[in-house]
């Protein structure tokens, strides 16, 4: 059996995190033929729909495809038959002869490119650089450190975070320094009813990350890129973004839009609009990460990702909810989701909570943070929770946090420039 048959005989009969984890290590560019290129999609997407793999799951994943064959049936059967004790101890090592075989592989296209280009006389600093900048050098063999090498690196953290330095990612408002610090596997999800500011919020935590010089990919699955520009021009320059669009600007308007244009955190950002599905939004990611270093991905919003599935609302939900939580655990990078409740959750009471997302597949299980936010003022109400004035405020309620703690803070807003400060 070749490395990559095994590999899939031991992922078949793992159970579901192992599976995970496997799948993981494994690059697209590892599977040469059709067969082996379809089985990895068809792995991935039965993973994404919070399945477990095996041989009837699969069968119904390529049947789902329209390729699904006796051979195919006999292929993944062929997988699992054989596999011994030697297979399956020895994953790493399998797993590092596919490294060696792509390496091979991109030696053997260097070579052919670089003596085409030396031929024709095209061949400069330049591409050169370029053929070697998209060869892919990071190995999946994973470093196994002891038990107590993870602990001195967590004294080692903590002792970095007393001066000042660290080990995640703020969100850059003051009243959640001491909430929230995203980690690399982290999600979080943003929930709030329509009309709350859920996209200016999206929108202004970009920037104060981007003011951190934090690199932030902002994935605009309901608006276009112009439109949100438009909203960060507004947030830059304090002009409101309606004299902007209806052309009521006066000079001093157009000077600060002009001044923001130079501003440092827009080198920071970058803004990918239109439908996407969870496959397409991680393609997008793997392909800006090369030339663009992504710290953290923000989704506006999670219910406008395109299901794989032809399920229930809520199985199709779950599926996504489980992609982005896939995403970032695959790819070690936070992700923030902007999520859409429902006018209707209003009617138990105002005030957002973790039953609200009740109705949203698993994306309260999948996230490590929830928060929503509420403005009681849109309701007609005089007082925040506090008993402030809710004129221009709004409550930043943190109803989960894996590993942090829990309650409201009070963000000021101006939703014309679409920006929160706290």
């Amino acid at each position: 059996m070749k490395s990559l048959d095994k590999i899939y005989g031991i992922i078949i009969t793992s159970d579901r995190n192992t599976q995970i984890e496997i799948l993981s290590r494994l690059k697209e560019s590892y599977h040469l033929t059709g067969f082996m290129k379809s089985l990895y999609t068809v792995s991935n997407d039965v993973i994404k729909k919070g399945l477990q793999i095996d041989l009837l799951s699969m069968c119904d994943g390529f049947k789902n495809r329209g390729i699904f064959t006796n051979e195919i049936a006999m292929k993944l059967s062929a997988m699992t038959n054989n596999l011994g004790l030697t297979e399956i101890v020895s994953l790493d090592n399998l797993v590092l002869d596919l490294e060696n075989e792509l390496s091979l592989r991109q030696a053997d296209k260097l070579v052919h490119d670089l003596l085409i280009m030396k031929r024709d006389e095209k061949l400069n600093k330049t591409k050169f650089e370029n053929l070697i900048n998209n060869l892919e050098f990071n190995s999946v063999k994973k470093n196994i450190q002891s038990n107590t090498d993870i602990m001195f690196n967590i004294l080692e953290d903590h002792d970095q975070a007393k001066v000042g330095n660290f080990q995640g990612t703020k969100l850059g408002y003051n009243c959640l320094d001491k909430v929230i610090l995203l980690e690399d596997i982290d999600v979080m999800v943003v929930g709030a009813r329509p009309a709350m500011g859920k996209t200016a919020w999206g929108i202004s935590t970009m920037l104060e990350l981007a003011n951190q010089q934090k690199n932030v990919l902002f994935f605009a699955l309901e608006m276009s890129q112009k439109q949100v520009m438009r909203r960060i021009m507004g947030y830059l320059s304090e002009v409101d973004t309606n004299k902007i669009k209806y052309g009521e600007m006066n000079s001093s308007d157009i000077e600060n839009i002009h001044t923001s244009m130079l501003y440092d955190c827009l080198n920071h950002i970058r803004v990918i609009e239109g439908s996407k599905s969870i496959n397409t939004i991680t393609s997008d990611i793997l392909e800006l990460n090369r030339s663009f270093k992504i710290d953290v991905v923000i989704i506006d919003y999670i219910q406008k990702i395109i299901p794989i599935s032809n399920r229930s609302r809520y199985e199709q939900v779950t599926e996504i909810s489980n992609g982005v939580k896939l995403l970032s655990q695959n790819l070690k990078i936070p992700v923030i989701a902007l999520a859409q409740l429902s006018r209707d959750s209003s009617r138990t009471g105002k005030r957002p909570s973790l039953p609200d997302l009740k109705e949203s597949g698993e994306i309260e299980q999948d996230a490590s943070i929830v928060s929503f936010l509420h403005r009681p003022e849109y309701y007609g109400e005089d007082q925040l929770i506090t008993g402030e004035s809710s004129l221009n405020k709004c409550e930043f309620i943190t109803a989960k946090n894996r590993e942090g703690s829990i309650g409201i803070q009070v963000m000021d807003i101006d939703l014309k420039i679409s920006k929160f400060v706290g």
